[in-house]
């Protein structure tokens, strides 16, 4: 069963905090992801996760929300929309 391109591409989950950003890989089919590695929130963040979008042939971004117990984003989730902004803004992953 031949794969396209696509399917061999791995999907990268980043959870952002103020300090780290943790991030996990799946594996080239897509059906496990584990974690990779943490990285400092700063300058060079966003750099770092365009380098590792390329050695690890990522094609796709998930970030995680958080959301308030009513299920609303707070200042927190509102700190997570500007990073995928500037995620967006960088890469057409």
């Amino acid at each position: 069963m031949d794969q396209t391109p696509e399917q061999q591409k791995r999907i990268m989950g980043l959870d952002f905090g103020t300090t780290r950003i943790g991030i996990s890989l799946s594996d080239p089919l897509q059906i496990i992801a584990k974690p990779f590695t943490t990285i400092e929130n700063g300058r060079g963040t966003v750099g770092q996760i365009l380098e590792i979008i390329r050695d690890e042939n990522v094609g796709l971004i998930v970030v995680g929300m958080p959301l308030n117990l009513k299920g609303e984003k707070g200042k927190k989730a509102q700190e997570v929309d500007a990073f995928i902004e500037k995620i967006r803004s960088a890469t057409r992953v």
